[in-house]
């Protein structure tokens, strides 16, 4: 643990703990929930397993960062032992799988007031079968045994609840359904930067797809989807993100001669500028906890059409109200909703609507009733 942001004589109230300060959608998330705690007026530490991802420009600057320096989360798990050892914080939050894992069973073992709160970020039958496939059942086997242990499981959504008492037997009273929070008034601001990329200078209505390129992400449904709306309209697709499946993406893109009309440009800094002058937002996913990318289109007012995967999107989109749902893996109805959006001319959902019901103050005020803390005194913010 580094020595320079231990030691700072204050107990921590929140402790956020996560593999690293990444870009994922998990991550970013977590350090808005800090800056939230830490705005509240609590102490915060965001306790990183280990060095990498992006800077820590995104926090609140009283949010201390402490930097465990293992190789990943789970050889995290004794240096976490000893952070919670020195520092007691009373919330121990937790976010992905691995480090829900580490987190949980650190607490156990420390004996401490710590209380364990694991943030699930998926479908967990869903996402298991996945692993399965990867033979990684020892990490579905440990959330099974691990995760009835903590204090609370965080869960996105009301399907994600329902699979965490369904598949992995927790108990529905250690369940909370907290959806998670965006800025829209930062969204905003960022989507108002101009956008430079070649697509948007072609008068086509243009695509926007953000996420890891992944298996989950099941971008080889949109793209096959999208080849077959050219044939409609002619059109572009961006996918914003990098991931393990890029290859096999850049092949299929090839192979449908679609080079001069999808681009892939990777991780971008700012996604909502690209997101806010596209025609549609698209996501394609097999399975989600809660998408984050799908609420923050729909809060910069672009259409969205996105698959009815387990589990968010239904419950975001209000069964169809507020944007298509498309069945997962479904080309036809992919493409079909996608030209349907491109050719309406109703209006894209209020923004105020989104604010108000997934704005980050609203997702804040519930983690800390879930975690049953007292109103910090005064003196301590800031501090």
């Amino acid at each position: 643990m580094d020595a320079s942001v231990s030691a700072s004589g204050l107990q921590p109230s929140i402790a956020c703990f996560l593999p690293r300060l990444s870009v994922g959608g998990a991550e970013l998330f977590m350090a808005k929930l800090a800056n939230g705690f830490v705005a509240r007026g609590y102490r915060v530490d965001l306790v990183l397993a280990c060095r990498g991802g992006v800077s820590a420009r995104h926090l609140d600057a009283r949010v201390r960062v402490v930097n465990l320096s293992a190789k990943g989360s789970l050889s995290a798990f004794w240096p976490l032992v000893t952070y919670l050892k020195s520092e007691r914080p009373k919330i121990l939050l937790s976010t992905l799988t691995h480090a829900n894992i580490v987190a949980i069973a650190a607490v156990r073992l420390t004996f401490a007031r710590t209380r364990a709160f694991a943030r699930e970020t998926t479908t967990p039958s869903t996402a298991d079968g996945l692993l399965m496939e990867n033979k990684s059942k020892m990490v579905a086997h440990l959330r099974r045994w691990i995760y009835p242990l903590a204090a609370r499981i965080i869960a996105p959504s009301d399907g994600v609840a329902m699979d965490l008492v369904q598949y992995l037997q927790v108990p529905r009273g250690k369940i909370a359904v907290i959806h998670n929070g965006v800025d829209c008034d930062a969204i905003n601001i960022s989507a108002a930067e101009p956008v430079d990329h070649p697509f948007f200078l072609t008068g086509e209505p243009v695509i926007v797809s953000v996420g890891r390129l992944c298996v989950e992400k099941d971008f080889v449904t949109l793209i096959k989807a999208f080849a077959r709306v050219v044939s409609d309209i002619p059109a572009r697709l961006i996918i914003l993100g990098e991931g393990p499946v890029r290859k096999e993406l850049e092949t299929l893109i090839g192979e449908l001669s679609l080079a001069d009309r999808v681009s892939m440009p990777g991780f971008v800094d700012n996604p909502a500028k690209y997101v806010r002058h596209a025609a549609v937002f698209a996501l394609s996913s097999i399975c989600e906890g809660f998408p984050n990318a799908l609420v923050e289109a729909m809060a910069v007012g672009t259409r969205v059409v996105s698959t009815d995967c387990p589990n968010g999107p239904r419950e975001i989109l209000m069964d169809g109200k507020w944007g298509a749902l498309v069945r997962v893996k479904d080309v036809d109805g992919m493409r079909g909703h996608i030209v349907d959006a491109l050719r309406s001319r109703s209006s894209p959902i209020p923004r105020a609507l989104v604010q108000d019901k997934f704005g980050i103050d609203r997702a804040v005020d519930q983690y800390l009733e879930s975690f049953g803390l007292e109103a910090p005194v005064a003196s301590s913010a800031g501090s």
